[in-house]
């Protein structure tokens, strides 16, 4: 299942540093997505080596566009961007795969339950500087979003801890983060602040759904 924190890596830091972070953080995210497009193929291979030997597990890893990387590594988990190869064509490859997909409207996120994918990433939600100048979407279209796809939405911009609990509200399966985790002063404690709000919204949330 992808439900759950995902965390993006932002392509900023070298490999020594990515993989002690991942050792570190892991217990708090179930998701770890390999976005590093500045790596050659080889150097992201050797680091993903290095990071399932550090402890993390293969099946937290995805990578971003590259699903060659994701069968040799053992990962298995791959995630598409509106212009990376089509799902159909990797899942038809790879049908083991879990197979992502970035949208940034209805009109892409039904597109991405047509052709197969398993999950959408949708955003960007609140506001951030990755994508300053472009305004954000926000939580009553991330709640739309939800309602009208049958397959998991994960929300991704501009995400707090604070903002958990309303996105819990949405439906949606989780959520995204990148510079709220690679930014911050202290990855760590962050990430523990990040998990902490996913246990108490979600999980409640789910819980309280199975009473139902």
């Amino acid at each position: 299942m992808c439900r759950g924190i995902h965390l993006i890596s932002n392509d900023q830091w070298n490999s020594n540093e990515l993989v002690t972070l991942f050792r570190d953080i892991h217990p708090y995210i179930h998701f770890i997505h390999i976005r590093e497009k500045q790596k050659s193929p080889l150097t992201v291979f050797r680091m993903i080596e290095r990071i399932i030997e550090e402890g993390v597990p293969a099946d937290k890893i995805i990578i971003n566009d590259r699903a060659d990387l994701a069968l040799v590594s053992g990962t298995k988990g791959v995630h598409l961007g509106e212009r990376s190869l089509p799902v159909e064509a990797v899942k038809q490859s790879f049908p083991e795969f879990m197979i992502g997909r970035s949208v940034h409207d209805l009109n892409g996120a039904r597109k991405g339950v047509h052709s197969q994918a398993d999950y959408i990433v949708y955003g960007h939600v609140f506001p951030t500087m990755s994508k300053s100048g472009l305004k954000a979407k926000g939580i009553d279209a991330l709640k739309e979003i939800v309602q009208a796809v049958s397959i998991p939405v994960i929300p991704v911009g501009g995400i707090k801890p604070d903002h958990i609990e309303q996105i819990s509200r949405t439906g949606a399966a989780g959520l995204a983060v990148m510079s709220g985790i690679f930014d911050a002063s202290h990855p760590l404690k962050a990430s523990r602040d990040y998990f902490e709000a996913y246990q108490t919204f979600f999980e409640r949330r789910d819980d309280d759904e199975a009473d139902d």
